[in-house]
């Protein structure tokens, strides 16, 4: 209906309309005049296109919304609109460099996947209301901005953008990020981190050998979930104090091939993962103080050899009252205690106790599984 009734205030000149979404109108909006300056178009967000927007945008003075699913042209835009609020360009932004004269201050999005771009833009940049910033598979890239200048970003995403080797390190100062993500193959340095104390999601992915794993401070008050996937640099534990992320519920140490000592977990910690840490062989006294731990994942690589003594403190913990835990270890033996034993078949008999209604919480089963049962 709103796609109607504003098609209808200027059926034949959508350069007059104040939203243009279809691929014709667009294309022929290129094939017109571009000289002319447009201040009516506020949105552009076609459902599919191979559009030169090299031509149209630069002219479109009032332009607050951007999304471009593919650009035919090797040329950026000479200018962008400083009203833009949202970009989201999806395929081949050309590999020049944002123009100078782009000073978007309320821009609150961007997101750029596939750009061939070596840097967003040249030195620094005030975009005060700048919240998510997602750059995907961008080939090129080999800086990031600094994020002095991104005072309000909330949201933080690196995917993919394998020439990157380093971030610049004022993102270990900021203060409002509350979500990174960087999953680059050759990243070899993270900024240490210092003030991040509303960060809650801290993902770090990268296949380079000799990757610094970033200083975390343990003053993180707000992490919930710390991701640290692939790291195979030479470090056998932990420098940091995990037990001083007080509100850690879950954590990720998988491809960690030189790991073999856990530091002590903080009492929040809900899930553990530690898959294909080949040095990996005990959790030690890291679960001591985990009452509430009810998933815990150690495959594909080192054998525990304190399993049974983590399935007891899982067991002794408050975890079984939420009625489901789960445990996968590589070579743990399904211990005694579980009867009756079903050692063929699919199907097994238990008889209940009496007055089991009011005093029953589950059951708990243990399986021995070959290792394609979850792909």
């Amino acid at each position: 209906m709103g796609h109607y009734i504003v098609r209808g205030e200027h059926p034949n000149n959508p350069e007059k309309r104040s939203r243009v979404w279809k691929y014709e109108e667009i294309n022929n909006m290129c094939l017109g005049d571009t000289t002319m300056e447009n201040d009516k178009t506020e949105v552009i967000y076609p459902y599919y296109d191979d559009i030169d927007y090299s031509k149209i945008v630069p002219n479109m003075k009032k332009l607050r919304w951007l999304i471009v699913r593919q650009c035919s042209t090797s040329e950026a835009p000479t200018s962008l609109s400083n009203e833009l609020r949202y970009i989201k360009w999806d395929r081949r932004y050309p590999g020049s460099r944002f123009p100078d004269s782009f000073q978007p201050t309320n821009l609150a999005v961007l997101k750029m996947y596939q750009g061939l771009q070596k840097e967003l833009w040249k030195g620094w940049k005030h975009l005060p209301h700048l919240k998510v910033l997602k750059l995907s598979c961008m080939e090129n890239l080999v800086s990031t901005p600094d994020f002095d200048g991104l005072p309000s970003l909330q949201t933080l995403e690196l995917f993919d953008c394998n020439k990157l080797e380093e971030i610049h390190p004022s993102l270990g100062n900021h203060k409002s990020l509350k979500y990174i993500s960087v999953d680059c193959s050759n990243l070899k340095k993270f900024p240490r981190i210092d003030h991040m104390k509303k960060l809650e999601n801290l993902h770090i992915v990268s296949l380079h050998w000799n990757l610094e794993i970033p200083e975390i401070q343990s003053d993180m008050e707000n992490l919930v979930t710390l991701l640290l996937f692939g790291l195979r640099m030479q470090f056998s534990k932990l420098d940091f104090k995990l037990s001083q992320l007080t509100v850690l519920v879950h954590l990720v140490l998988s491809y960690c091939n030189w790991l073999e000592k856990l530091p002590e977990f903080p009492p929040s910690l809900a899930i553990f993962t530690a898959d294909r840490c080949n040095r990996l062989t005990n959790v030690g006294d890291s679960i001591r103080n985990c009452k509430w731990l009810c998933q815990v994942s150690v495959t594909d690589g080192g054998i525990l050899n304190d399993g049974d003594r983590l399935l007891q403190s899982m067991l002794q913990g408050k975890a079984i009252e939420n009625h489901s835990m789960v445990l996968k270890l590589e070579g743990f033996q399904i211990p005694r205690m579980f009867r009756p034993r079903l050692h063929a078949g699919t199907e097994c008999t238990l008889q209940l106790p009496e007055n089991w209604c009011n005093d029953f919480c589950g059951f708990l089963m243990c399986a021995v599984i070959n290792e394609n049962f979850f792909r």
